[in-house]
């Protein structure tokens, strides 16, 4: 076969071999009733005869008027020689008896060369007569479809054709030949400059008549992966179409660079052809994006068009190769919602099998929608991220014709477009803050803001957990600042095996939560803040964590064993109970750097319901608890401190409630320190004067050497005598005075029992003399203060300086007063530390006389007045 051009629609100038012949048939009566003719005619070029011309028909009956019954036809035979040099003959054509003068004969196609015999005859009955001379032309014309540009005969032999160009061709026309592919076929391949519908026109025309049944035929077959194709596997085969004429074979889901094969059959006959592709609906496919990693970006309010399922080619396994898969990516900023709209031409699998969104590893997690999502997707809340959506051609679309292709259902068309709406454009919550192990770390006096309820990778994200630093032991204050939800909001604290709920909620009128409050939280406990949400919502909040000041407890010292070593001027500010594993704080020990035997005073400040005692080897030896009903207990005493014994400090609130507290010190000192030693027995007994002060020590811890005090003085006239006595510390209720005369007799006994008075006195009459006191105590240790005055010796006695003078405040942050009963001349003031040290001295010249002392350090102090013949001493605390 040769390929010809065929111009559809078209009218061509064909040059055509054409030659004029005559003859003549007769008859005559009596003679003859028929004539035949034969004419010789030698074919120019492969194609078909056609003969047209006339006959001058003329006769009648041989007797009488009449006309004659007369019988024309023509036939054409081609004639040639076989193998043996015999001729044979082979009918092409023939009119058959003619009903009209002016006959054409078309003869089948003959190759060129072929000898072309045609034959003429006439034919009357007797007694009939006729001449019949005749004028043919016999014309040769050009084949059809001759432009046939071999060899093609086999698909790796295939003209490349391109689209919307005319192709043509014929078959084989020597009819002594046989039928073989290399006369009979011609290959043509195509590759798919585009997606779509695949439309091959072809115009058939065989010069054999049509009852021949001689035909056109067209595969149509695509290519494997390695560009083969073959007849013998159906599964190459995409149409096979026979046609006598014209027609048009369509081929559907053409993919861009699917090869495509058309592959022409036939003997005597020649076709044209050309072959368009359309493209679906004017969409535009952006490819390649059939998996993940050429998914294609899709921004807000963005529409993308595309194709699925076309595509022809098969892999060597005869599994498609088809387009069935489109990728799309986009970037959701903040959580809102997403609304994805899908047009299509065909169907297309649920989308629900098809959205995911990146998770931190970079992995895909499907999203969990609701729905078929067929038409596709509107979701709310969704959380912020990667998204990646798939769009694939639906199997139930394609009645089982998916991996063939050829089908109008198997491919179609689509434009998506995706919206983002009601972005949440404040959120500093970082996912996941789910669970504990994911808590967010929160900050104190930060503003948090975070959003729940928004669909995520792992379902419905309906809580975040945050985990709050804790600084202090103090107040723990979450405070929303926009009210949240009632019973959506808790704390709990965490000791790494359990979690226990904590804290108070406070609600506004409207029932929902302004804040969580916990009074009690310790640094060093794990505290987390859990909100929760069904439905989209945001939440804000920040929290503080109050500061009461710089503990410096040594933790832990929650038993005695772990004691924390403290000095006389060390102020601790120590706290309890806080955190809400509380018992592991209940009490804190201090144990006392002790470095003489002499009472003790520990100062403090402490809340209710706080209990502190002073424990020693031997268990607890004092004790004072702080509650409503006491009012403020600000020191402990202990008056028998033993220097070669263990001293402890017990701090313990049985409240169970956090309470703060400080340790201010603690002294070991005598309130009467001007002791004159040695003076315990008789003949060591101090001579006294008059109207003069003295003080002095008993140590019960040193009973053989300091258990008693001797003093001795002389009268020197009969006189009434006032003996007065002050006791201090453990002495304050045990101390008395015994007077002998020097021959050892008893002449009278002064009881201080501190029950009536904070002294005692007592006046006697007296012999002039020489006498000697004891001033002793019951099992105690303290300090003492006397005064022995004689009445006529001077006339102030009944004004002594300790009845003359009140201080107070005790004790005082800023100022202390000194109030005097009558002003008395020259009487002075100092104040000494604990240490001795003389701090400052003033001269009092008022009745009521304040003392600035904001300037002196929190600690104990002590203020000394005198007068000419009496001095007194007096203790306070500066706070």
């Amino acid at each position: 076969m040769k390929q010809l051009l065929l111009l559809f629609g078209l009218t061509l100038s064909i040059f055509s071999f054409s030659q004029t012949f005559s003859g003549s048939l007769n008859t005559s009566c009596n003679v003859t009733i028929s004539d035949n003719t034969t004419h010789d005619l030698i074919a120019p070029n492969d194609s078909r005869l056609e003969l047209s011309g006339v006959f001058n028909v003329t006769g009648g009956l041989c007797s009488g008027n009449g006309s004659a019954d007369v019988s024309l036809s023509i036939s054409a035979s081609a004639i040639w020689t076989d193998e043996n040099g015999n001729e044979v003959q082979q009918n092409i054509g023939a009119t058959g008896t003619l009903v009209t003068y002016n006959p054409t004969l078309i003869t089948n196609t003959v190759p060129a060369g072929t000898l072309i015999r045609l034959y003429f005859s006439l034919s009357v009955y007797n007694g009939q007569f006729a001449n019949a001379p005749y004028t043919f032309n016999a014309v040769f014309p050009n084949f059809l479809y001759a432009d046939d540009i071999e060899p093609n005969n086999s698909y790796d032999q295939a003209i490349a054709t391109s689209e919307g160009i005319f192709y043509e061709g014929h078959g084989t026309m020597d009819i002594n030949t046989p039928v073989t592919a290399e006369n009979t076929e011609d290959w043509y391949k195509l590759v798919a400059p585009r997606n779509g519908t695949l439309t091959i026109y072809t115009n058939s025309h065989s010069v054999i008549p049509d009852n021949a049944g001689v035909n056109t035929n067209l595969y149509v077959m695509r290519s494997d992966t390695n560009g083969f194709t073959a007849y013998s596997n159906s599964s190459y085969f995409l149409s096979q179409n026979s046609t006598t004429s014209n027609s048009n074979t369509v081929i559907n889901c053409v993919k861009e660079g699917d090869i495509i094969y058309l592959n022409y059959i036939g003997n005597s006959n020649s076709y044209r052809f050309l072959w368009g592709i359309s493209e679906p609906s004017g969409f535009i496919d952006n490819e390649p994006n059939n998996d993940i990693v050429g998914a294609i970006t899709i921004d807000n309010e963005e529409t993308k068009t595309g194709n699925l399922g076309f595509g022809l080619t098969i892999d060597t396994n005869f599994q498609s190769t088809e387009d069935i898969d489109d990728w799309y990516i986009f970037t959701m900023p903040d959580t809102g919602d997403i609304d994805i709209n899908i047009n299509s031409e065909g169907s297309l699998f649920p989308l629900q099998n098809y959205f995911y969104i990146e998770d931190d590893n970079g992995e895909l997690a499907a999203m969990p929608l609701n729905g078929n999502q067929i038409d596709g997707y509107y979701g709310t809340c969704l959380t912020a991220g990667t998204y990646y959506f798939k769009l694939g051609v639906s199997p139930d679309n394609t009645n089982g014709a998916l991996a063939n292709g050829n089908c109008e259902g198997c491919c179609l068309t689509y434009s998506v477009t995706l919206n983002l709406s009601n972005l949440q454009t404040s959120n500093n919550d970082f996912e996941p803050n789910n669970t504990v192990n994911e808590a967010e770390f929160a900050n104190a006096n930060i503003d948090y803001e975070g959003q729940l309820g928004a669909t995520t990778a792992d379902g419905l994200d309906n809580q975040d957990i945050y985990e709050l630093s804790i600084d202090y032991n103090g107040d723990l204050s979450i405070n929303f600042i926009e009210p949240h939800p009632q019973g959506n909001a808790y704390m709990t604290s965490f000791n790494g095996s359990f979690q226990e709920p904590i804290g108070t909620t406070n609600l506004d009128t409207n029932n929902m939560i302004t804040s969580i409050s916990y009074n009690c939280a310790a640094a060093g406990e794990s505290y987390y803040l859990y909100i929760n949400a069904t439905e989209c919502s945001t939440y804000s909040f920040n929290y503080t964590n109050t500061y009461y000041g710089d503990n410096n407890e040594n933790e832990p010292n929650d038993i005695i064993e772990d004691a924390q070593l403290i000095n006389n001027f060390d102020t601790i500010f120590g706290q309890l109970n806080y955190g809400a594993f509380s018992f592991i704080d209940s009490a804190d020990y201090y144990i006392l750097n002790i470095t003489e035997s002499a009472p003790i005073t520990i100062d403090f400040s402490i809340e209710d319901y706080t209990t502190v005692s002073l424990i020693e080897d031997s268990g607890q030896v004092a004790s004072v608890s702080q509650n409503p009903t006491t009012g403020l207990i600000e020191s402990l005493t202990y008056n028998n401190i033993d220097v070669s014994k263990s001293y402890y400090l017990e701090i313990i609130n049985t409240s169970g409630e956090c309470v703060n507290y400080d340790l201010l010190g603690w002294q070991q000192l005598f309130t009467a320190n001007n002791d004159v030693e040695p003076n315990n027995e008789v003949s060591q007994a101090t001579a006294i004067n008059f109207n003069q002060v003295y003080s002095g020590q008993l140590s019960y811890y040193t009973a053989n050497s300091d258990s008693q005090d001797f003093y001795s003085f002389t009268l020197n006239e009969n006189d009434d005598v006032e003996f007065v006595l002050n006791a201090f510390e453990g002495l304050a209720n045990t101390v008395s005075l015994t007077l002998y005369d020097m021959s050892g007799n008893q002449i009278f006994q002064l009881f201080h029992d501190g029950v009536n008075s904070s002294r005692t006195s007592n006046t006697i009459n007296l012999n002039m003399g020489d006498y000697y006191f004891v001033i002793g105590g019951v099992s105690q240790t303290g300090s003492y203060e006397f005064n022995v005055i004689p009445q006529n010796s001077l006339s102030t006695n009944e004004n002594t300086l300790d009845n003359l003078v009140s201080v107070y405040p005790i004790p005082t942050k800023s100022k202390i007063n000194i109030k005097l009963s009558y002003l008395v001349n020259s009487i002075n003031s100092s104040i000494y530390d604990v240490t001795g040290k003389l701090i400052n001295t003033y001269i009092l010249k008022n009745s009521i006389n304040e003392v600035d002392i904001s300037a002196l350090e929190n600690g104990i102090y002590f203020i000394q007045l005198k007068s000419d013949n009496a001095s007194i001493t007096i203790r306070f605390i500066k706070q």
